[in-house]
C-alpha cells in the first residue's frame, strides 16, 4: 500500500518474508533525502511451513500513520508519530482487533473527531458456501485500543474481498468491495460483482449493499 502525507512524504508497506517470518515491510521517501531503508514492523514465526501473506494497508492524517495488517491470528492494527514511523519503536503496541484465523483483508479510515473505521473479510461458513468472506465493520474513538462489535456490511451469501474505505467530509462512510463465491488469499470466483454501501450515521448502521457494476441502473436499484 501506499499514501503521502501532508508534508509530502511518502509511505509505502508490503507484504514479504524470509524461510522463517512473514513480515510487514516499510519504506519511506522523504523529497529532501530520499529513500529510506527498508524496516520491518512486524514479524511472524511461519506456522506448520505455511507462508501468508501479511496484506497491510496504511492511513496518513495530520499527525499519525495508521496500519492494518494480518497474519494467522487475525487483524491488527497500530499507528505511530509520521515524523518517526521508520522507527519500529514508534509504532503503538499493535492490537488484534479481530482475533479469528480467517481474518484476511482491511482496511482503516479516519473521520473528522477522530473515530477511526475499520472493515476486515472473516470467513462465514453458510450453507452451499463453506469458504464465504464477510465484510464486517468496527470503530474505535480512543485510537485502536478498544473497538465496537463488528458489523456486517455486506449480508449476501457470497464472499467478499478486497475492501476500500473512505470518510466523506459530511461524515458519511463509503465502502466497496468485490463480491463472488470464496474469499479466502483474496480470490472470488465468477459470477464476480463490485458492490457499495455507505453509513450516514457513524457506522452505527449501513445500507443494504448496492451492485455497482450491474447493467440496470444502480441509481434505480438502490430505490
Amino acid at each position: 500500500d501506499i499514501v503521502a502525507d501532508l508534508s509530502g512524504r511518502v509511505h509505502v508497506v508490503w507484504a514479504g518474508g524470509d524461510t522463517e517470518f512473514d513480515q510487514v515491510l516499510y519504506r519511506e521517501f522523504d523529497p529532501a533525502t530520499g529513500w529510506s531503508s527498508t524496516n520491518d514492523l512486524a514479524a511472524f514465526p511461519i506456522v506448520r511451513g505455511e507462508s501468508a501473506a501479511t496484506r497491510p494497508t496504511l492511513l496518513a492524517d495530520d499527525q499519525l500513520l495508521h496500519i492494518t495488517y494480518t497474519n494467522y491470528e487475525g487483524v491488527y492494527y497500530s499507528n505511530a508519530p509520521i515524523l518517526d514511523a521508520l522507527a519500529a519503536g514508534a509504532w503503538q503496541d499493535a492490537t488484534v482487533v479481530d482475533g479469528d484465523q480467517t481474518s484476511y483483508f482491511s482496511r482503516v479510515a479516519r473521520d473528522s473527531d477522530g473515530n477511526l473505521h475499520l472493515v476486515y473479510t472473516e470467513n462465514t461458513p453458510q450453507t452451499g458456501c463453506q469458504q464465504c468472506y464477510h465484510l464486517y465493520y468496527i470503530r474505535s474513538s480512543d485510537q485502536g485500543q478498544r473497538w465496537t462489535a463488528p458489523y456486517d456490511i455486506s449480508i449476501a451469501p457470497t464472499g467478499a474481498a478486497k475492501p476500500q474505505l473512505v470518510v466523506g467530509p459530511d461524515g458519511v462512510i463509503h465502502a466497496v468491495w468485490e463480491s463472488g463465491y470464496g474469499g479466502g488469499l483474496g480470490q472470488v470466483r465468477d459470477p464476480v460483482q463490485a458492490m457499495y454501501a455507505s453509513s450516514a450515521d457513524n457506522g452505527n448502521t449501513w445500507s443494504v449493499p448496492m451492485e455497482l457494476s450491474a447493467t440496470e441502473d444502480p441509481n434505480e436499484l438502490a430505490r
